[in-house]
């Protein structure tokens, strides 16, 4: 790292890069397959319900680690804890859906599951963006006034614990793709050892 090293809060911009990537690509890749290739629907779907569980995961972590500690120590912030724990419970619905929608399109690749599963994708997305600026700017300051860089880590623990090992080096991968050389070694130093690894050999 360089000597003006970023601040740990940082690290949730470089995994909110994936997600940007991912859903507003995610659409055209679905669009692109012809209807009725099963083999590739079902390629293309199981590469985006990697993208859902990691942000399912992402979410879940902020909802146990994050909202209770800023609530504690930020009350004078509530109302902007309200609304993120809101957009919260409307992404997650539209979310379920957008799953539900490509595995009807896995199952017979037929042309309106297609387009249906392409358009739960934007549908949540645009929600999910407009949440990803307002965190970045509202609560990554504001984590960084109040929580430890211990406390901090939970989030990445959480994700870490709950993710299927063979998946950790995948969503590794995918959170890289973006990052800066700095932001490259800082998530690096926080990634375990096995994944690392074979991040680093494949």
């Amino acid at each position: 790292m360089t000597s003006t090293a970023l601040p740990f809060t940082h690290e949730m911009v470089v995994v909110h890069k994936l997600f940007r990537r991912e859903f507003a690509q995610g659409p055209t890749w679905v669009r692109r397959v012809p209807v009725g290739d099963t083999k590739q629907a079902k390629l293309v779907f199981t590469h985006m319900t990697k993208d859902f569980d990691l942000l399912h995961h992402h979410h879940e972590a902020e909802d146990i680690n994050l909202w209770p500690l800023l609530r504690e120590r930020a009350a004078d912030h509530s109302a902007l804890l309200d609304d993120m724990e809101a957009q919260h419970q409307g992404i997650d619905p539209a979310l379920r859906k957008a799953e539900a929608a490509g595995a009807a399109w896995a199952a017979n690749g037929g042309a309106e599951q297609r387009d249906a599963f392409a358009a739960a994708i934007e549908e949540f997305s645009t929600p999910l963006l407009a949440h990803l600026d307002q965190e970045e700017s509202d609560i990554l300051p504001l984590a960084q006034e109040h929580l430890t860089e211990e406390e901090w880590g939970l989030l990445a623990k959480h994700a870490i614990a709950t993710t299927p090992k063979p998946d950790l080096v995948k969503g590794l991968g995918g959170i890289l793709e973006d990052a800066t050389p700095d932001e490259r070694e800082m998530m690096l130093a926080v990634i375990p050892a096995v994944p690392k690894l074979l991040y680093s050999a494949f």
